[in-house]
């Protein structure tokens, strides 16, 4: 999902799934894991939506014309479960 500017249709994507989140952190925990997973994806979206909207409104130079949110979450780890999970759809 690329986030063009301000009004575009993956801000509003990103805006509906942190929605979601905060109903799901919102809900009383019937397991701790599952809490624990509400917490991680409500600070994750909140997160991606403040510094989309942050990079897309910032009044500098190197103001960005898009924000591909997708990208703030690729790291080592994140790279080692991947073929994991591609391991597991071949099985």
């Amino acid at each position: 999902m690329a986030v063009i500017d301000s009004s575009d249709a993956g801000l509003h994507q990103l805006n509906h799934l942190l929605e979601s989140a905060q109903r799901a952190k919102d809900m009383e925990a019937v397991e701790t894991p599952r809490q624990d997973t509400a917490q991680a994806l409500y600070w994750t979206c909140h997160c991606l939506h403040d510094i989309s909207v942050y990079l897309l409104n910032i009044d500098m130079p190197f103001q960005h014309s898009y924000v591909a949110p997708g990208f703030f979450q690729r790291d080592d780890i994140e790279q080692h479960f991947a073929h994991f999970r591609m391991a597991a759809t071949i099985l």
